[in-house]
């Protein structure tokens, strides 16, 4: 029922099960994006190359969060995971210490949105157990409460995976909450989607 680690070669992976690879790290380069949707997720800075303040749903292997940590300097990032046994796994994945810009929370991620007082620049949920996205986002609501969430002008991407009707429900809930302002790029079994607080912009 735990999150496990195998290596193979110089790549060092994260599984809830052997049905897909959440997480994927090279060893002698711990920083890169190696998978393929965490590359097209950070696509979000052709959008805002600078963020100030970002907040990511889910560690997993923290792929996104070392990224963001060793690029964007200047960003306060925050990542929120329920899970305390893929927290355990941080230094397994070379993910940084907190400090003054970066930190790891063990929460629900979707209550710690709703909570939320700080606006956003970026909120990018990679949030998917063994079934796909979790079951905590499956509700307009919980879009609407990330929509909130955002500063003006603010991007919140999302990693949707899982069964085919399952991600057609929650691009239908995303793009309620977001008014349609939402566009989506095909990634094998996963989609990403990129919804804009605003209007969209015109591509």
């Amino acid at each position: 029922d735990k999150p496990f680690v195998l290596d193979k070669g110089l790549r060092r992976m994260l599984h809830f099960d052997f049905g897909a690879t959440q997480s994927a790290m090279l060893l002698d380069a711990p920083q890169r994006l190696l998978l393929a949707y965490t590359r097209e997720m950070m696509t979000f800075l052709l959008f805002n190359p600078d963020p100030q303040r970002i907040l990511l749903l889910g560690l997993g292997g923290g792929s996104i969060a070392k990224y963001c940590y060793r690029h964007l300097p200047c960003a306060e990032i925050t990542s929120v995971e329920i899970s305390a046994d893929v927290i355990a796994l941080r230094e397994m994945f070379s993910i940084p210490a907190d400090d003054q810009r970066f930190r790891v929370v063990r929460a629900d991620g979707v209550a710690y949105v709703a909570a939320l007082r700080a606006r956003m620049d970026v909120i990018l949920a990679d949030a998917c157990d063994r079934s796909g996205i979790a079951a905590q986002f499956d509700s307009t609501e919980v879009y609407r409460n990330v929509r909130k969430a955002l500063a003006p002008g603010g991007i919140f991407i999302s990693n949707v995976c899982g069964e085919e009707n399952t991600c057609t429900d929650h691009l239908l809930k995303l793009r309620d909450a977001f008014d349609s302002n939402v566009l989506t790029r095909a990634m094998g079994r996963n989609i990403i989607a990129f919804a804009f607080k605003d209007q969209q912009p015109d591509w």
